[in-house]
């Protein structure tokens, strides 16, 4: 499937360990009653912005099943949300007996009947609840920013309004806010991470701010290293990695029909000084925002993600073999323009 970028907060938790022990029974009893060998799915997740507007989806490859993180809301009631978690776990079940999934066809219908999702329950009702609470959160966002404008009777009548709006719909301010949570999204799995990686996704981390971490693939073949961060510092950090990889892919391949003998390592580390500069470009107040950024990310994932987990840094040690290839990357590096939309990230 497609990266998705997926989120974990406190409440996040509570209602993904909520959800798997409400299911728990069922489970265990359609491994028996199908003979089923491997698990029906592998990890329940919540994630922004789903494709198709969707709630809710399954995905074959990996067998996830992800939920909109908009479900998380106290106004939307708990049995809307574990209806939603069932009816994906209805196409899971479906896949699981025939390693396919057919849409909502007749296998699936039994599925559903067969793991209790609750007939006509209206997907439209909760996507609607969910949109009006948008609406409002944003106009009372509007009307919190107002309320630090220079004219008195403006900030005044703004905050009051803004007071009210809350009033009326039973919500504190630090509801509005949100609540502590990270993003996590997959840059990068492989087999070896080479040190061209190393050194690309040392980059990404410089100019996003996010936090990377490696750590073995679930089925123990090679790697994976995700980046922890505010949504926009991992959506950032998304296109940035795909768009430099890309960038070197085809500069590598356009040098090698020239007739130049190219290392891919050799290419980075050349490339890699200039490529920094133009991230230290700017002032050492937006360095030292970044590194607070990144120190930020570190510790929320540490709490929300990793609390059982050490994190260990190593240090990059790199020998040259192509000086040809680093003069190549150098030129590559020095001429090298970072996406308008990739701009420094200021600490907010």
């Amino acid at each position: 499937m497609d990266r998705v970028i997926t989120v974990v907060g406190e409440r996040e938790n509570e209602v993904r360990g909520r959800l798997k022990r409400d299911a728990d029974g069922i489970l265990r009893r359609a491994a028996r009653d199908f003979r089923l060998r491997t698990p029906i799915y592998s990890e329940l997740l919540f994630a922004p912005n789903l494709k198709g507007n969707a709630l809710g989806l399954f995905s074959e490859s990996d067998r996830l099943i992800i939920l909109d993180e908009a479900l998380i809301d106290e106004n939307i009631e708990y049995d809307f949300v574990l209806n939603i978690f069932l009816h994906e776990l209805a196409h899971a079940l479906e896949y699981a007996r025939t390693g396919t999934t057919q849409g909502h066809g007749t296998l699936f219908h039994e599925c559903c009947a067969y793991l209790g999702v609750k007939e006509g329950f209206d997907r439209a009702v909760i996507r609607r609840t969910i949109e009006e609470r948008e609406k409002r959160r944003d106009r009372i966002r509007k009307l919190l920013a107002l309320s630090s404008s220079p004219f008195e009777s403006e900030a005044n009548s703004a905050l009051e309004k803004a007071r009210s709006l809350m009033l009326e719909n039973n919500e504190e301010e630090s509801k509005v806010s949100q609540e502590e949570k990270i993003y996590i999204v997959t840059l990068l799995e492989t087999g070896r991470l080479s040190t061209a990686d190393s050194l690309l996704l040392n980059i990404v981390g410089k100019a996003t701010g996010i936090f990377t971490v490696k750590s073995h693939r679930d089925d123990g073949d090679g790697f994976v290293v995700r980046g922890f961060g505010s949504f926009s510092e991992v959506e950032m950090a998304l296109y940035l990695h795909d768009y430099l990889y890309s960038s070197v892919e085809r500069t590598i391949a356009r040098l090698r029909r020239e007739g130049h003998r190219i290392t891919r390592n050799d290419f980075v580390a050349g490339a890699y000084p200039k490529l920094m500069e133009k991230l230290t470009e700017s002032s050492s107040g937006e360095e030292t925002a970044i590194a607070l950024i990144n120190d930020r990310n570190r510790k929320l994932a540490g709490r929300l993600v990793f609390s059982n987990a050490r994190f260990t840094t190593r240090s990059l040690r790199y020998r040259q073999h192509s000086a040809e290839s680093m003069r190549l990357g150098g030129e590559f590096g020095g001429g090298f323009e970072l996406p308008e939309k990739i701009g420094r990230k200021k600490l907010t």
